[in-house]
């Protein structure tokens, strides 16, 4: 099948010598098709295809590390559905999610909003991403560079709840 690739516009929203490439990080990344199939990579080589109601084949692959998108020669254009850390965080909130098996690991793999995250998972989450438990945030460090950005997050969630005196259960 012969595939064009429609990535320019996310590489020069990444690589543009006017924009820094710190001030920025993909946390979500996803297309729409033209059926309103929302096709996202969870991680790194996670490629997925989706065949859209139009016969056409779309696929998005990268997780939060790169960004690949690719369709079949004469597909209609897809939306661009990716978030980045900087968007709004009512956006984030919705579209950002974390994947889990279940409070005792054995449950199959589901994507949760933050938004939906209990309180619980998401203090545990916190504790897991850095390593470390009642720390001050500003001592506290992820163990990886990669989780940096998604702790931000989590973090920013908890403030948030906590400002508008939300309780997830």
């Amino acid at each position: 099948m012969d595939y064009e690739y429609q990535n320019k516009e996310q590489f020069e929203k990444l690589y543009n010598e006017d924009n820094d490439p710190q001030e920025s990080h993909l946390i979500v990344n996803a297309i729409k098709t033209p059926d309103g199939t929302i096709l996202e990579s969870n991680s790194r080589h996670d490629y997925k295809c989706h065949t859209d109601e139009n016969g056409f084949e779309y696929c998005v692959d990268g997780g939060t590390a790169y960004l690949r998108r690719s369709m079949q020669n004469g597909a209609p254009r897809y939306e661009d559905y990716s978030v980045y850390d900087t968007d709004d965080f009512e956006v984030i909130r919705q579209r950002f999610s974390r994947g889990g098996r279940g409070i005792n690991g054995d449950q199959p793999l589901t994507y949760v909003a933050l938004a939906d995250m209990n309180d619980g998972w998401l203090q545990a989450t916190i504790e897991y991403v850095c390593g470390y438990k009642k720390i001050p945030l500003q001592m506290r460090l992820p163990t990886s560079d990669q989780y940096r950005p998604m702790f931000a997050l989590y973090d920013r969630e908890q403030q948030y709840r906590k400002e508008k005196s939300i309780q997830v259960d």
